[in-house]
């Protein structure tokens, strides 16, 4: 995968709900809790390296979204493709973005 595509391209990972509700954060009885449970998934909020062989991994617990730069992929031409992959969520696993954006679940 060229560098300068990967240089473009960031993959975010967030705690999923779940994991959250685990924390202390979290009160069932509070009625303020969908506010502040996205507020923890922000402050939570990491980067995941892509390797050299275009694979990245989401940790258990965790999900995670594309964060491109939009004027770069504009450039290429492709921005239909990969502005859609930049919407879904990635669950825990090992994935691969092949040469052509797609980016497939490897295990």
């Amino acid at each position: 995968m060229k560098d300068s595509i990967r240089d473009h391209i960031e993959i975010v990972v967030v705690p999923d709900m779940d994991t959250l509700r685990e924390s202390p954060v979290y009160d069932e009885y509070d009625s303020d809790n969908c506010d502040e449970l996205g507020y923890e998934q922000g402050l939570a909020a990491d980067t995941v390296d892509i390797e050299d062989d275009g694979t990245f991994e989401i940790p258990k617990g965790y999900i995670g979204q594309l964060e491109l730069d939009y004027t770069f992929f504009e450039q290429l031409q492709i921005k239909e493709e990969i502005f859609e992959r930049a919407k879904e969520d990635f669950k825990p696993g090992r994935y691969k973005i092949e040469e052509d954006f797609t980016i497939k679940k490897v295990r």
